[in-house]
C-alpha cells in the first residue's frame, strides 16, 4: 500500500491496527502516515505512570517538569493515570529530593494539566519520604481536577505508612472527592497497613449517583455495615461487587434491589488475617454468617438470579457450612433449578470444611466416604446451570496453626501433599463426571500477598 493510500485511512481503523501493540511498535507507526500516527500517538501517550519508587528527583520530577512547561505530550492524551510505589522506601533514599520538595512542587503543578484522565490508579506499598503525596493527591481530587474521572482505584498492598498526626487528614479528604461521573470504585488495604476510613467511602458513594462497580477489601475485623446500608438508602444499584466483608448487613443490602451481574465474596486473606479472622468471627459472628446464608439464598439470590453471569462465595471459617457446595441437606444451592440462573457462566463455591483434613506434618488425607459423595455431589451441580462455562471449587482446609521454626518447610510439605491429592481427584472425577466437562487443579496467586491457592476446576470442552 503506497503512502498516499495509507494517509486516506480512516482514524478508527488506525486506532483497531495499533491496538494491542508493544511500545516499541507503537513508536515505529508514529514515523508513518498521519491517521496511523495520531492513532500510534493517542496509544502510545494513553497511560501515564510514576512511580515513586525509583529516584523522584532525577526521573520522575524531570519528566513531570517537561509536562508542566509543555515539553511533554502525556498531559494531553492520557486517559489512565497511575501512581504507584511497589517496593519498601528506607530512610535516606530520597534525602534531598524530600528536602527540596521539587517533585511535590512540579506533582502540584501538573496535576491539573491532565484533563482527560478517566481512570486514577493509586497503588502505594510503604514509602515515608513521600507523604506529601497522597495529601496533595486528595486535596487535589476535592477540586475537579478531573472533570472525567470514571473510575478510581486506591490500594495500600503492604501497609500504608504516614506519621499519626497526618494519617487521617490525607486519606479522610478522599471523601470530598469531585467526580461526578464515577462509575467504579476500587479500595484495597492489607491487615497491617492504614486504611481508607469507612466514612470517607461513604462520603464518596453519596456523592456518585452513577457507581455501578464497587470492590472493597480490607482489615478482616473492618465493619463495612455503614457502606452497604449507604448503597441500600441511597438507591445504588451496584453491577459487579467484590468484597472480603461478607455479613448479614451486606446480604440485605443485596436483597434490596436487583441487576447485579458479577458478585464476589471472598474472605480469603494473608495467613495473619487468617488467624484473626478466625478468632473473632468464629466466636462472635458464627451465627451471623450462618443466619446471613439463610437470607442470601432465600432472599438475595433471586432477586439477581436472571442478570447474575459470575458468583463466587469464599468464607473459609468453620460457618462455611451453611455456604458450602457440599454440605446437602442445609445449605441453598439445593433450592436453585435450571431455569432461575439463566446466564450464569461462572461458578466458584467451596466444601464444607469438615471434609478433608490436613495436619502441620505435610500429611493430607480424605475424610471418610469423601470422594464418592463428593463426586455424586458435582454431577448434581453440573446441570443446575444451563449455560454454565466454568465451576470452580475451593477446599476449606483447617489445620493446626504451627509455630515451629520449621514452619516454611513443613507448610511446602503439606501444600505439596495437597496438590498431590487433588491431582488424584481429578484423576477420579474424569472418569465420573458428566459430559462434556474437563477437570484439572488450578493453582493461583490471589491478593497482594500472591498467596497461592488450590482448586478443583471444572470446565466445558466447548467453552474457551
Amino acid at each position: 500500500m503506497s503512502h498516499a493510500q495509507l494517509s486516506d485511512l480512516p482514524l478508527e481503523l488506525g486506532e483497531q491496527i495499533v491496538s494491542g501493540l508493544e511500545a516499541p511498535e507503537i513508536r515505529s507507526l508514529r514515523a508513518t502516515c498521519r491517521p496511523l500516527s495520531a492513532a500510534a500517538t493517542t496509544q502510545f501517550y494513553a497511560t501515564f505512570t510514576l512511580n515513586a519508587s525509583k529516584d523522584f528527583k532525577t526521573l520522575e520530577g524531570s519528566l513531570l517538569e517537561d509536562i508542566a512547561d509543555g515539553r511533554s505530550q502525556w498531559a494531553e492524551y492520557a486517559d489512565t493515570f497511575v501512581i504507584t510505589a511497589d517496593r519498601p522506601m528506607y530512610w535516606g533514599s530520597f534525602d534531598c529530593f524530600h528536602a527540596t520538595h521539587e517533585g511535590e512542587e512540579f506533582f502540584r503543578k501538573t496535576l491539573p494539566l491532565f484533563r482527560k484522565v478517566r481512570s486514577l490508579i493509586f497503588h502505594v506499598s510503604r514509602f515515608r519520604e513521600v507523604q506529601w503525596l497522597p495529601k496533595v493527591l486528595c486535596e487535589s481530587l476535592a477540586t475537579s481536577v478531573f472533570p472525567l474521572l470514571e473510575s478510581l482505584e486506591v490500594a495500600f498492598p503492604g501497609g500504608f505508612h504516614l506519621d499519626q498526626e497526618k494519617r487521617d487528614p490525607a486519606l479522610a479528604k478522599l471523601g470530598d472527592l469531585q467526580a461526578p461521573n464515577l462509575h467504579t470504585l476500587k479500595i484495597f488495604s492489607a491487615v497491617w497497613g492504614h486504611a481508607v476510613p469507612s466514612s470517607t467511602i461513604v462520603d464518596i458513594i453519596r456523592r456518585s449517583p452513577l457507581l455501578k462497580i464497587l470492590h472493597l477489601h480490607g482489615h478482616m475485623q473492618r465493619s463495612f455495615a455503614s457502606i452497604w446500608e449507604t448503597l441500600r438508602t441511597e438507591n445504588i444499584a451496584l453491577t459487579e461487587l467484590s468484597t472480603n466483608a461478607l455479613s448479614p448487613s451486606l446480604v440485605d443490602y443485596l436483597a434490596s434491589y436487583s441487576g447485579l451481574r458479577s458478585l464476589v465474596v471472598s474472605e480469603i486473606g494473608t495467613e495473619e488475617e487468617e488467624d484473626k479472622r478466625n478468632y473473632y468471627l468464629e466466636d462472635i459472628n458464627n451465627a451471623d454468617i450462618t443466619a446471613a446464608a439463610r437470607v442470601f439464598f432465600a432472599n438475595a439470590l433471586p432477586k439477581h438470579a436472571s442478570s447474575l453471569e459470575e458468583m463466587t462465595v469464599l468464607t473459609q471459617t468453620r460457618s462455611a457450612r451453611a455456604w458450602s457446595v457440599y454440605d446437602k441437606g442445609g445449605c441453598g444451592w439445593d433450592g436453585l433449578s435450571p431455569a432461575d440462573m439463566p446466564v450464569l457462566t461462572r461458578v466458584c463455591a467451596e466444601v464444607n470444611p469438615n471434609a478433608v483434613v490436613a495436619d502441620t506434618h505435610g500429611e493430607f488425607k480424605w475424610a471418610p466416604m469423601y470422594v464418592p459423595q463428593f463426586i455424586a455431589r458435582v454431577n448434581e451441580l453440573l446441570p443446575m446451570f444451563p449455560v454454565l462455562e466454568e465451576l470452580e471449587i475451593q477446599l476449606a482446609i483447617r489445620h493446626t496453626v504451627c509455630t515451629s521454626s520449621s514452619y516454611e518447610s513443613e507448610r511446602t510439605e503439606r501444600d505439596d501433599a495437597m496438590r498431590n491429592e487433588l491431582v488424584k481427584l481429578a484423576e477420579d472425577l474424569r472418569m465420573s463426571v458428566v459430559q462434556p466437562w474437563s477437570v484439572s487443579v488450578r493453582e493461583r496467586e490471589v491478593g497482594f500477598q500472591k498467596k497461592i491457592h488450590k482448586s478443583l476446576l471444572f470446565r466445558k470442552e466447548d467453552s474457551k
